[in-house]
């Protein structure tokens, strides 16, 4: 089997927790927070968290337990 180059693997977007902080209306800190309890899957670049697209559809498709 020939073996894939680089620019044949499939690249998924990432974001900054800044980014998603913004989206979701929440601090940067929490972002990172819930990387680290294990919440929310991320992943360093040198120090810089980064987010995967498929971490984020996963957060925003789990309902949100109804609260009365």
């Amino acid at each position: 089997m020939p073996q894939k180059t680089f620019s044949q693997l499939p690249i998924e977007r990432s974001y900054a927790p800044r980014t998603v902080a913004a989206a979701l209306d929440v601090p940067p800190r929490k972002i990172v927070a819930m990387i680290r309890d294990g919440e929310l899957k991320g992943f360093k670049i040198g120090r810089l968290w980064r987010i995967p697209e498929s971490a984020l559809l996963k957060l925003t498709e789990t309902p949100v337990p109804n609260s009365q």
